[in-house]
């Protein structure tokens, strides 16, 4: 991840002003071998710009957001797995995701 905020408030209110620029390139690679039986997770996740932000609301929570973000780099991400080549792999199970920007905002009880 090239820039990340993340902001939060267990109570009222949230204002945020949220400015990220990537121009650089961000790279998730991850690699599993295995055989005879296992179970495998893998995955990767690429993210240029990323923000979130949340409040309580069993207090009535507000949320206010300006929010820019921009990139102009190259995102990607890369799986390789190697699985039950002898005796078999019970399960593979396998994901790769990449974004230029993410932005998530929620209202919220406390404690979920």
């Amino acid at each position: 991840m090239a820039n990340e905020t993340v902001a939060g408030n267990d109570d009222i209110y949230l204002s945020l002003d949220n400015t990220q620029i990537n121009t650089g390139g961000v790279e998730a690679v991850a690699t599993f071998q295995g055989n005879t039986g296992y179970d495998a997770y893998v995955g990767a996740d690429a993210i240029g710009n990323a923000v979130s932000g949340y409040v309580c609301s069993t207090c009535g929570g507000e949320v206010n957001v300006a929010n820019t973000q921009v990139n102009s780099g190259d995102v990607s991400a890369v799986v390789n797995v190697g699985a039950g080549r002898t005796g078999g792999s019970r399960a593979a199970v396998v994901g790769a995701n990449a974004a230029g920007n993410s932005a998530t905002f929620y209202v919220s009880r406390p404690g979920g």
